[in-house]
């Protein structure tokens, strides 16, 4: 059997799931972060329960397991590099960084703009970012969604006239 929950940031929702499987309600757990930022309030819940546990797109800070992954350097240079291919002259970069896979991607990312001599800013924090100085067409690459349309937002009152590519 598969059950699926949601708990989309609601603390009481996760609270009764993570009440569910202290009580053996669980064979194990999937953690699929949400839009918004990777959220760890509960995950020392989640690795005390002792149940087996797969994260997906994130990296489980409590762990001492090796993280197996996709080849995020690969995946973030690639994905400059398409940016500069559909035009784009500068680069906003957002990133969390801190762990096995945000590391590598920013690290990766950034290599592959400097070798492209493409002029970029990058910051973890999307509400900080601002786009680089210049004209043409300015590339957004965040972590996600939520992170992507905050600097989307920030970046879109002073491109009056350049054209933005997500």
């Amino acid at each position: 059997e598969l059950f699926l929950a949601a708990h989309q940031g609601d603390d009481a929702r996760c609270r009764r799931l993570m009440e569910r499987a202290a009580r053996g309600g669980f064979d194990g757990v999937v953690v699929v972060p949400s839009g918004n930022a990777p959220d760890d309030r509960f995950e020392s819940d989640l690795f005390d329960q002792g149940l087996p546990l797969v994260f997906l797109d994130r990296y489980p800070a409590q762990s001492t397991l090796p993280v197996v992954t996709t080849d995020n350097a690969a995946a973030a240079a690639a994905l400059v590099k398409q940016l500069v291919a559909a035009g784009c002259r500068r680069l906003m970069l957002g990133h969390h960084g801190g762990n096995a896979v945000a590391d590598p991607r920013r690290h990766a990312a950034i290599a592959a703009a400097q070798r492209l001599r493409i002029p970029f800013t990058e910051a973890a924090d999307p509400t900080q970012l601002i786009p680089p100085a210049g004209n043409g067409t300015l590339g957004i690459m965040g972590v996600g969604q939520s992170d992507t349309w905050t600097m989307l937002n920030r970046a879109a009152p002073e491109e009056t006239g350049n054209e933005i590519i997500l």
